[in-house]
């Protein structure tokens, strides 16, 4: 649905600006998120088709973690999980930022868990 495509991008946006608190504490390796829009397209007489899209990342493509336990063994990085452990403390224990993926540290479609707001960052919010 509409809401869906524009609840992904606000939760990037939310990813950003803790990104950006992180940054400032200046660990060992900054990270950042993928700005994304939503295009809509209307057409007279039918139902309007949305897209969320985002710059193009070149590279290898990495799943650090996931929404529900997932944690990548394989090229296992202690970057992504540091900044998940960031985003509970930063929140003061009510939010957590997880389903970290993307090229080295330049990330896209997190999923926000939040314990305050459960009915916000759509239906991936695992509280």
């Amino acid at each position: 649905t509409r809401d869906m495509y524009f609840a992904d991008c606000q939760m990037q946006m939310v990813a950003k600006k803790v990104a950006e608190e992180y940054n400032k504490l200046k660990p060992p390796k900054r990270v950042d998120f993928l700005e994304c829009f939503v295009i809509e397209e209307r057409v007279e007489g039918l139902q309007s088709e949305y897209w969320c899209c985002e710059k193009f990342i070149s590279g290898e493509y990495v799943k650090h973690s996931g929404n529900s336990g997932f944690v990548q063994e394989v090229h296992h990085r202690l970057t992504p999980h540091a900044f998940s452990h960031f985003s509970f403390l930063h929140s003061g224990g009510t939010r957590m930022i997880v389903d970290i993926q993307g090229v080295g540290d330049l990330w896209t479609d997190p999923q926000v868990h939040c314990i305050d707001k459960p009915e916000e960052f759509g239906v991936g919010n695992l509280g």
